[in-house]
């Protein structure tokens, strides 16, 4: 149940935020990373600039993003990059993945 009450969550607020967007921007920043999120930050002071972060994501209209209990079923697929914990000398050695 609480699975379904967070994808409820989740749909409603970006349903707000779509509806809340504007049709142009002052400035554009690509990728979120720190160099990204640090640019979006300065842009942002300006209270007359408008800023949009975009992100190398696709829609989160799917259960895969949307439903918790399927977030493990991303690794491997089209969402994951690959990324990996440090190997671990408490697992043999395993460096687990990271979604």
């Amino acid at each position: 149940m609480i699975a379904v009450e967070f994808a409820e969550c989740v749909r409603s607020n970006r349903d707000k935020l779509i509806a809340d967007l504007k049709s142009h921007r002052d400035s554009i920043v690509c990728g979120s990373g720190f160099s990204g999120s640090v640019a979006v930050r300065r842009l942002a002071e300006s209270p007359d600039d408008s800023v949009l972060l975009r992100e190398a994501s696709g829609t989160d209209k799917i259960d895969l993003i949307t439903n918790p209990n399927r977030w493990p079923m991303r690794l491997g697929s089209e969402f994951d990059w690959g990324f990996l914990a440090e190997p671990n000398s408490r697992l043999n050695g395993i460096a687990i993945p990271i979604a």
